[in-house]
């Protein structure tokens, strides 16, 4: 049994370590062709990728092959939540929703494939509906827009 753990323990070490998450900073890595690489190597990107707000490090969200996957967050300077997205193979996929600096909502809508779909809402600064639009394969079926009063803009 002794044996048997003296081989196993390391190498469950190794490959734990072997799978570990690269990190990346992204002001350190560039946008080329559609795929985010390092800026210095052109090497393809794939891990958690951040940004520091002063001494503060802030997760942006996940790239694999260079692409965006998963939940995607940014932020304002003064750290407050800009903008919260999900991606699929590098496109907006599922919800998403962006936020002004005081933290009052902007924008949500949902994506399929890097396409608006469904309803998609845009809000004044002071929350009142601005817009509001729904759309089917990235196409406008129907939309509403309204003036910061509040009233229908024809």
């Amino acid at each position: 049994m002794k044996r048997l753990l003296l081989f196993v323990l390391p190498l469950l070490l190794i490959v734990g370590c072997s799978t570990s998450q690269k990190e990346y900073d992204i002001n350190h890595i560039i946008k080329l062709n559609g795929v985010y690489i390092k800026e210095i190597s052109n090497e393809i990107v794939n891990g958690e990728v951040f940004q520091m707000v002063g001494d503060m490090k802030l997760p942006l969200g996940k790239l694999k092959d260079g692409k965006n996957e998963g939940k995607w967050i940014s932020w304002y300077p003064n750290g407050q939540k800009w903008s919260e997205e999900t991606y699929k193979n590098g496109y907006s996929n599922g919800l998403s929703t962006s936020w002004y600096e005081d933290g009052q909502k902007k924008s949500e809508g949902t994506y399929k494939e890097g396409e608006p779909y469904g309803l998609y809402t845009l809000w004044y600064e002071d929350g009142q509906k601005m817009y509001e639009g729904t759309y089917k394969d990235g196409e406008l079926i129907s939309e509403e827009q309204w003036n910061e009063d509040g009233s229908v803009n024809d």
